[in-house]
């Protein structure tokens, strides 16, 4: 990469020493150079192989096209590429309109936290100077501009977040399994980005030294972390929804789906917002124009797309939005609009309901394996690996509905066992042999192919044990992970349940979301506000992934303190007001007398309904 500061602080005079008021006539421009070399086997994927990448210093009088058109004429068959926003000098980039307009919600959002908070802490600071008892005389029923307001307050969202207390108590294993997936997740993600080519590395072959090793393969298959939360979405959607359905005897589809867009897409969306421009403001580097998936440019394209959950639907050859792990978002959005249609049998009891449940899982695992064979996609971490078929697969099966529905289905059915046979007594045997076929499935995921992480295997897997591990892989995870939550919830974890139940992973589980979202932006900008490369090591990965975890935890508190608790917040009001105006009505008899009609309400708990749909 070259010395990016000596680079962009160089200045130039012709003919004379530096005068006082005269700008240079030249200064130092750091451009990203890169030697391609045409590739007519990848031609589905892209025209050419990239050989190198380098950073180049060139004068600013120079254009891009002047080195293009010398290397392109003297170096063939290698081609370069050096594009204008490629290249970078001293000078801060000025802040156009859009960037402007964007920072204009997070200045409003700042105003309401700040005025909330002082209304909320002035009283309680006076109260506790003056000795005085506080009361709470304000009708929790009644909508007021006070009550709205302090839905921004950081105070109270404060204390919401980083609370340890479980509500849930059976439930309270998933906050554990929430923290540790999320924690995966980010050490995956940072142990990728160190030993791939995301970032420019002394030691380019520390990947082929580290990927047989017996301790990396749970990072290298950490993707299976993200059908643990299909899993505990699918298992939350079935549980939630039968017991609403038994408390109020009916399903409210309208508020069903509010209340998921209501749930993730300001928090979504807004950060959506914030890469459009603010974030192009917070770093430099050679790197920090050189990522497709947090340009500017790529943002304000895909902008539209993002609250209609419908980037993994485009071409996922180019960039597919601004955020590319955003992919889960959609697809979880899709098997939650498409989940009534299994769940509303499920809770009427209806006779049809195991068929349903059985056709919707035998549909998507076949699915999944024909594009599997057809394309002959790859998901197996080896030296014999395809990457045209690496690729494929991750194009055609990772990222979209049919190839993650299978955890979500099988959270669905250990949603539905849980709520009508929770409570019947199991015999050690079978804890014990449920045990047991959670972890041997779960442990066959990630260590069944490590005989051909190995470079001195002779091939790879066959063609058939690669269907197989594609079509069942993410049902075998899932599986273990509904078990654990089954175990843990109805008396059977043991040490385990103690662990996943510790009331540190609560805050932790309530971050989860938002960290999700946050990381990769954080992580993306520690690699390009790289000046120099790297040395890969142990060292580095370890320190790194704990230095990312503490960072993607913090921005995600201030993203849940900006957006998400006053959403949530404001959703409880507004359902709580129509739940009382609407929803008390359970039982209705009507009694004649003479041309008037007597109505018997019977009021339902909203407060325990509510309190369900926000865990």
């Amino acid at each position: 990469m070259g010395d990016f500061k000596q680079c962009t602080k160089v200045e130039v005079w012709k003919n004379t020493n530096r005068p006082v008021n005269r700008k240079p006539d030249f200064k130092g421009k750091h451009c990203i150079h890169s030697l391609n070399h045409y590739s007519p086997e990848l031609y589905d994927i892209q025209t050419t192989t990239v050989v190198a990448t380098h950073g180049i210093c060139l004068p600013s009088s120079c254009t891009s096209k002047d080195i293009q058109h010398i290397v392109n004429e003297y170096m063939y068959p290698f081609s370069t590429e050096i594009r204008d926003d490629l290249c970078q000098t001293n000078e801060a980039p000025e802040t156009d309109s859009i960037t402007k307009l964007a920072l204009i919600p997070f200045i409003l959002i700042a105003i309401l936290i700040a005025s909330a908070t002082i209304v909320e802490t002035v009283p309680l600071m006076y109260n506790r100077i003056m000795g005085i008892r506080p009361r709470d005389d304000e009708d929790k029923q009644k909508v007021t501009a006070r009550r709205l307001l302090l839905t921004f307050s950081a105070y109270t969202n404060t204390i919401r977040l980083i609370g340890t207390d479980n509500r849930n108590e059976p439930l309270s294993c998933i906050n554990g399994i929430r923290a540790i997936s999320m924690l995966l997740v980010v050490t995956c993600h940072m142990i990728l980005l160190i030993l791939t080519a995301s970032i420019g590395r002394h030691n380019p072959a520390v990947f082929g030294f580290l990927m047989p090793k017996w301790w990396v393969q749970p990072f290298l298959y950490a993707t299976y972390t993200v059908d643990t939360f299909f899993c505990l979405t699918g298992f939350l959607v079935a549980f939630l929804l039968i017991g609403t359905y038994e408390k109020i005897g009916r399903f409210n589809a309208i508020a069903f789906y509010i209340h998921r867009m209501w749930r993730i897409t300001p928090s979504f969306f807004l950060l959506f917002v914030f890469a459009t421009g603010p974030y192009q403001m917070l770093g430099d580097g050679p790197l920090w124009t050189t990522n497709p998936y947090f340009n500017m440019t790529t943002c304000r394209n895909t902008l539209w797309r993002a609250p209609l959950y419908i980037n993994v639907y485009y071409n996922t050859i180019k960039p597919i939005a601004c955020f590319p792990h955003t992919w889960y978002l959609d697809v979880e959005m899709c098997l939650y609009f498409f989940s009534p249609i299994i769940t509303y049998p499920l809770m009427r009891r209806h006779w049809s309901r195991h068929i349903i449940w059985a056709l919707a899982f035998a549909g998507t695992c076949s699915t999944a394996g024909t594009i599997a064979h057809i394309k002959k996609a790859e998901n197996i971490y080896s030296f014999h690996a395809n990457g045209l078929h690496v690729l494929r697969y991750f194009q055609n099966i990772y990222i979209k509905p049919w190839g993650r529905a299978q955890p979500f289905l099988v959270g669905i059915l250990f949603g539905y066992i849980y709520y009508h046979h929770g409570k019947k007594p199991m015999s050690k045997k079978l804890v014990w042999l449920g045990w047991f076929v959670a972890a041997a499935s779960m442990l066959a995921c990630i260590y069944g192919n490590y005989p051909y992480s190995s470079h001195y295997t002779e091939k790879g897997p066959s063609r058939f044990a690669q269907d197989m591990y594609i079509t069942f892989g993410s049902t075998a995870w899932a599986c273990g992970v509904g078990w654990i939550i089954y175990a843990c919830s109805t008396g059977h974890g043991g040490y385990v349940n103690e662990i996943l139940s510790w009331k540190f992973f609560a805050p932790i589980g309530r971050l989860s979301f938002c960290a999700y979202i946050v990381h990769l932006e954080v992580l993306n900008h520690f690699g390009a506000t790289r000046k120099e490369q790297l040395y890969t090591d142990v060292y580095l990965m370890v320190f790194g992934s704990i230095s990312l975890m503490i960072a993607s935890l913090f921005f995600a508190y201030i993203l849940c303190l900006v957006v998400e608790s006053p959403t949530m917040l404001l959703e409880t009001i507004f359902f709580d007001r129509m739940e009382r105006v609407f929803s008390k009505r359970k039982l209705i008899k009507e009694t004649k007398t003479g041309t008037t009609k007597k109505i018997e309400y019977s009021p339902v708990n909203t407060e325990e309904i509510m309190a369900d749909q926000k865990t």
